[in-house]
């Protein structure tokens, strides 16, 4: 008879709402609400090509401009106004586009508190080359003048003027204008 192995993982958590791998507040967010009213609705589930799809109708319509404006601040008091969208990783990869990683934040581990990035422009050149370069080099840190980045956070305070939209791990919450992100050290065992 084999002996289990445990290991305890960190969870992150959006207000009272627990996440395992990220959440994200802006553009993605809406794109997983869009997603989740088209599937409330009786549409077919979501495909990678489908959010790149609607993700560029999205920038079309000058996503830029309709996006509110957020601000972020760490714990240690270091903040960032003029955010147009936020990715708040526990780890790495944030996300999949298809078969390929996503990952935004290459350093979050299960093991270590919450990694934030902060995008300051949704402007189409900038966006494509960022996750054109994410793509291809996914174990990369990627940055610009685009970019604003929050590592081993134990809170991150997302607030602004007008409701945004909110994901934990891909299921859109309610509109708010306030969150606060926090990293729960050690809060879940896994048998291995």
């Amino acid at each position: 008879m084999s002996q289990e192995r445990r290991t305890l993982i960190s969870l992150g958590r959006a207000d009272g709402r627990f996440f395992l791998t990220g959440a994200g507040i802006g553009f993605g967010a809406e794109l997983m609400a869009r997603a989740d009213a088209a599937r409330a609705t009786g549409g077919r589930p979501p495909t990678w090509r489908r959010y790149l799809a609607e993700g560029a109708r999205q920038f079309r319509q000058a996503a830029e401009r309709r996006s509110p404006v957020l601000r972020v601040e760490a714990e240690d008091g270091d903040a960032v106004d003029d955010v147009r969208a936020v990715l708040v990783a526990n780890t790495s990869p944030y996300a999949y586009l298809g078969p390929w990683p996503l990952s935004p934040c290459p350093r979050a581990s299960w093991q270590g508190h919450l990694e934030g990035f902060a995008l300051t422009t949704l402007s189409v050149p900038r966006c494509t080359a960022l996750m054109t370069r994410m793509l291809l080099a996914p174990r990369r840190e990627h940055g610009g003048r685009a970019v604003r980045r929050f590592r081993e956070q134990r809170t991150l305070t997302v607030t602004a003027d007008a409701p945004f939209a909110l994901h934990v791990d891909g299921e859109p919450l309610d509109r708010c204008r306030r969150v606060r992100f926090s990293s729960c050290a050690r809060a879940l065992a896994l048998a291995l």
